[in-house]
């Protein structure tokens, strides 16, 4: 199975880099677990009133290269899903 990285680019441009990664079948159950986290993030966050300081979730290949991108939005109602882009 493939290994999938999910890095963490802040609001305020640092990136927390996923060292270790999680193995999936393919990119599509990479994306919705990263889909997932994001929006439990966004629920967590806003349960506590924190501020999301994340950006986005970069999920990347062994070699570094961006597969897919998950935005954090702050508006989401939980439920509904989070928009990504490639």
């Amino acid at each position: 199975m493939p290994r999938y990285f999910f890095h963490v680019r802040m609001k305020a441009g640092s990136i927390l880099r996923d060292r270790v990664g999680i193995e999936f079948r393919d990119l599509a159950a990479a994306r919705a677990d990263a889909e997932e986290a994001v929006r439990q993030t966004i629920i967590e966050k806003k349960a506590a009133g924190q501020p999301i300081e994340m950006d986005s979730l970069q999920i990347t290949d062994r070699a570094g290269r961006t597969l897919a991108v998950v935005d954090f939005d702050a508006d989401l109602a939980p439920g509904t899903s989070t928009p990504t882009r490639q």
